[in-house]
Formats: structure tokens, C-alpha cells, sequence
């Protein structure tokens, strides 16, 4: 029996780092999109005043930077669902009595994220095709 226990004990470690790994790639994916937005206002901001900024748009540089976002809340989507089942498996295996409710609801609310997100990348991308198509 306590072999077992140890095989479930390490399982649940490595499942928790695996997590973990995901989850900094899903906020650093995140965190880099979000700075895509900070240099496509620098770069809006210089064609206001006029001062060359080489070749690509602001639009195209938030539809990158979208692009990022959405990668991370996808990410952050599925390493949610993992920690759920993760959870569920615990109160099912140790018969623990871990609440799940709020799992769900980070599961839930980072689905929606990508929902949204979704949106917004395709908005973004119209405006970017209306830009080139008055240039």
C-alpha cells in the first residue's frame, strides 16, 4: 500500500510542476503580448508627431501582440482545466474534500478570456485590413 501511495504522491508532484511550467509560459505569453500594445502606441505615438518608425504599423503590431494574448489565455485555459482535474482526482483518489467550485469558476472565467480575446484579435485584424486598404 505505501508503494502506491508513494506513486500517487509523485504523481501529483510532477503533475503540480508541469502545471506550474505551463502557467509561466501562459503569463509570460500574456506579459509579452501586453508590451506588443505599449510599443504599438510608441509607434502610433511617433506617426502622430511625424517621426519615421520603420515599417510596420500599429495595427500590425497589436495584431501580434493579440496574437500573444490569446496564446497565453488558451494556455492559462488549459492549465486551469488540468488543476480541476487535478482536484477532482484527489477528492476521488485520497478521498479528500477539496471544494472545486472555485476551479471552476478560474476555468470557467479563462474560457470566457479566450472568447474574448478571440473577438478582439478578429476586430483588431478588420482594422488593420481597413488601414492598409486606405494607404
Amino acid at each position: 500500500m505505501s508503494d502506491t501511495t508513494d506513486y500517487i504522491d509523485q504523481f501529483i508532484k510532477n503533475i503540480g510542476l508541469n502545471l506550474a511550467g505551463f502557467e509561466k509560459l501562459g503569463a509570460a505569453l500574456l506579459s509579452l503580448g501586453y508590451l506588443y500594445y505599449v510599443n504599438s502606441a510608441q509607434v502610433d505615438t511617433l506617426e502622430v508627431l511625424g517621426i519615421s518608425n520603420g515599417n510596420e504599423t500599429p495595427e500590425q503590431i497589436i495584431v501580434n501582440g493579440q496574437r500573444l494574448v490569446l496564446l497565453g489565455y488558451i494556455t492559462l485555459y488549459i492549465v486551469s482545466v488540468k488543476r480541476l482535474e487535478e482536484k477532482e482526482f484527489l477528492n476521488s483518489v485520497r478521498e479528500s474534500n477539496i471544494n472545486i467550485t472555485p476551479y471552476e469558476a478560474v476555468s470557467i472565467s479563462y474560457l470566457i478570456s479566450v472568447f474574448a480575446n478571440l473577438l478582439r484579435l478578429d476586430a483588431f485584424i478588420q482594422i488593420q485590413n481597413a488601414e492598409n486598404e486606405e494607404q
